[in-house]
């Protein structure tokens, strides 16, 4: 028993484990484990007989995940990581064009978030709320969509589930934020999950090399249409971690490692056809090459060079026309073509600044609150959809 607490919860202190004696310590802690088995044992048996199959299902999952994020927070983030592309979604209901899903992750982060507030309170010295210099911004910006949120509720604007439903999805990310950065408290950590973070990437970017040549490509468990953008944005977000380390780190096995990837993830990255996450790597890599002083500058603008020489020559016809299409009107019934410093936009880009003008004039009569979290139709636009739910005070936020 000894052997296994201080394999599984070293930082817990000892004085939980004060007793008159090691034997009776042990015995004592046997005892209580089989008191919490039988405990969980016997309301699992109830669920399952008395509630739906999700129910036990999610408890079988979500009761050893709490309990080794209770003890080894370290180990149990390093499932979120993973879970975040390759987790299944599980849909809950819709409102107009708003689906409500939830993925396995968002399940992992709230059981992470409860082990953290227990930990917390157990463990001395563990706060619950790690200090950051971001505390103070973090806290504006929470009360701004809950107090925007709550009028909404009251004035009709939001419906009270699916809002409520939608701040907690918001919530995930701050939780998310304190846990690792009360977790994350050594290097060789950082290197641990920076390796979770590239193999997931790996397997994410073989599962997208297989639908090459059947459409758009797009993340696993991503539904039957699937999600192309999310496969893009997060394509963008890791390729840029790998050239920052491509940049910085000093093994050249491991800078050429990092290259490796990034070249593995652009064939995939083209074929999303995501124009959002093209026109995103652009600033990402131009970025890297004016903030980084070293010798490797050089490498990266050779690189931008090659790369805009070959794309000329080589870049997928699907690509081409994926972009070309932007440029090029059509007619649709009730949506004239949208203009932008003389250039005319297809149907696409054409609705999306419509649904932003209306979003706008919505906006001019909420204009310090706005209508809350989910108050204003789905909005392709992160600014704006901020501006119309929480108002100038929560875009400013």
């Amino acid at each position: 028993m000894t052997v296994i607490r201080r394999l599984f919860c070293p930082q817990i202190p000892r004085v939980l484990y004060r007793s008159r004696g090691q034997a009776s310590a042990d015995a004592l802690e046997l005892v209580l484990s089989f008191g919490v088995m039988i405990l969980l044992g016997s309301l699992l048996g109830y669920l399952i007989v008395s509630t739906p199959s999700q129910v036990p299902l999610f408890l079988s999952v979500a009761t050893p995940l709490f309990l080794l994020a209770f003890f080894r927070m370290d180990i149990a983030l390093a499932f979120v990581i993973a879970a975040m592309l390759l987790s299944p979604e599980i849909g809950v209901g819709s409102i107009p064009k708003r689906e409500v899903t939830i993925r396995i992750e968002d399940l992992l982060i709230v059981v992470l978030g409860m082990a953290w507030f227990a930990r917390s309170a157990v463990m001395k010295g563990s706060a619950l709320i790690p200090r950051t210099a971001v505390n103070r911004l973090v806290g504006v910006y929470c009360a701004c969509f809950l107090v925007s949120t709550l009028r909404g509720m009251i004035t009709d604007h939001v419906n009270p589930v699916k809002g409520a439903f939608f701040v907690l999805k918001y919530l995930e990310y701050f939780i998310l934020f304190y846990v690792a950065v009360g977790t994350i408290v050594r290097r060789q950590q950082y290197k641990v999950y920076l390796t979770v973070f590239f193999l997931t990437l790996i397997v994410v970017n073989i599962y997208a090399y297989t639908q090459i040549g059947f459409g758009r490509v797009s993340a696993p468990f991503e539904g039957v249409e699937g999600e192309p953008n999310t496969l893009g944005g997060y394509q963008v977000l890791m390729m840029s971690v790998a050239l920052g380390l491509f940049c910085h780190l000093k093994s050249w096995k491991l800078r050429w490692l990092m290259a490796g990837i990034v070249l593995f993830t652009v064939p995939p990255f083209l074929y999303t056809l995501s124009r959002a996450s093209y026109m995103a790597f652009i600033p990402a890599y131009l970025s890297l090459i004016v903030f980084h002083r070293g010798r490797q500058k050089a490498v990266l603008i050779g690189a931008l060079v090659a790369a805009v020489v070959v794309g000329i020559f080589f870049i997928p016809v699907q690509v081409r026309q994926r972009v070309d299409y932007t440029f090029q009107p059509q007619y649709q019934a009730g949506l004239p073509a949208a203009e932008v410093f003389g250039v005319k936009l297809d149907p696409s880009a054409s609705a999306r600044m419509q649904d932003w003008q209306q979003v706008f004039e919505a906006w001019k009569k909420a204009p310090f609150f706005g209508y809350g979290v989910t108050g204003q139709r789905f909005l392709d636009g992160m600014y704006l959809k901020n501006l119309a739910e929480l108002g100038m005070v929560g875009f400013l936020a």
